[in-house]
């Protein structure tokens, strides 16, 4: 089944987008959903927005936390920041001779 979501999503700016997402999930994920939703008191889609809302707010709780666009633009930039560094890959190592060595073109 195929379930579309409209909602509001925040900008860093302040002002929302509109976005729709449709979503092709087995029968048994619909299922299970749908009675989770049901539990809670929420349609299907009240249910999957706050659920997006909840993963959103964890993988982002600075920028979620922040109230004014220039906050949450600092807690934005600051992310990455919050990562260990990686190497930077050699030229090789990114080229298709790399990436397919081994195999017949």
């Amino acid at each position: 089944m195929k379930i579309s979501l409209n909602a509001g999503v925040p900008t860093l700016s302040g002002r929302e987008l509109a976005l729709t997402v449709t979503l092709n999930l087995k029968p048994e994920v619909e299922a299970g959903l749908a009675v989770r939703a049901q539990a809670c008191g929420m349609t299907m889609e009240e249910y999957l927005l706050y659920l997006s809302l909840k993963v959103e707010s964890a993988v982002f709780p600075a920028i979620h936390k922040a109230s004014s666009a220039e906050e949450r633009v600092a807690a934005f930039e600051a992310w990455p920041a919050s990562h260990r560094p990686t190497p930077v890959l050699s030229d090789y190592a990114r080229s298709r001779d790399e990436i397919y060595e081994g195999r017949d073109h």
